[in-house]
């Protein structure tokens, strides 16, 4: 592939996730995920593994902002399952670092709505990113429900 078809697919793929980012800021959540989706495919064609999972993290990003936590869950879970570049680690860390209280609050509902596969499992992915005293009560909860689980 030459230099310049280089360029261009990156230009494309920047394009693209500069008019998914316009979309949230509208207010058009589906259309973003569409446009990012699209960008993972795009990166998924050229064998551009951190173009995937950067986009899989911005689909979570918009499904917490649809409130659709189950979703986004199963999405930065897919990311995880990778050996991360530092560039994704980073970007990993902090959209942890930013839903981490929005998932454990989801986390709680569903706890508290008897679905406890998946409060325990939004319990485990955020107790990294939670400070020393919210991450000692969540490890204590994440043992009561695994002895409730498994």
């Amino acid at each position: 592939m030459t230099d310049d078809a280089v360029k261009n697919i990156v230009e494309l793929l920047k394009g693209t996730n500069n008019s998914a980012a316009e979309l949230v800021y509208k207010g058009d959540l589906d259309g973003a995920i569409q446009m990012y989706e699209l960008a993972e495919e795009t990166s998924e064609r050229f064998k551009y593994t951190d173009g995937v999972l950067l986009n899989r993290i911005y689909i979570a990003k918009v499904n917490i902002l649809k409130d659709e936590l189950k979703r986004a869950i199963e999405v930065i879970d897919t990311v995880l399952t990778h050996d991360l570049s530092p560039s994704i680690k980073r970007e990993t860390d902090k959209f942890f670092r930013e839903a981490s209280l929005t998932i454990l609050k989801k986390g709680m509902v569903w706890e508290s709505e008897g679905d406890l596969k998946n409060a325990l499992h939004a319990f485990e992915i955020i107790v990294p990113y939670l400070n020393k005293k919210r991450a000692d009560i969540v490890e204590k909860e994440i043992a009561l429900l695994r002895s409730k689980v498994e």
